[in-house]
């Protein structure tokens, strides 16, 4: 399953990396490029 994460911050950095362990397509937006 693909999955898209906004919000680049603690829990959606967490979020996103919970989810490709368990195998699933991630798209991680920031809105700066600093995160």
């Amino acid at each position: 399953m693909r999955y898209f994460v906004l919000g680049a911050g603690s829990w959606g950095c967490t979020i996103a990396q919970m989810l490709k362990d368990n195998g699933h397509d991630v798209l991680l937006w920031a809105h700066s490029e600093e995160h």
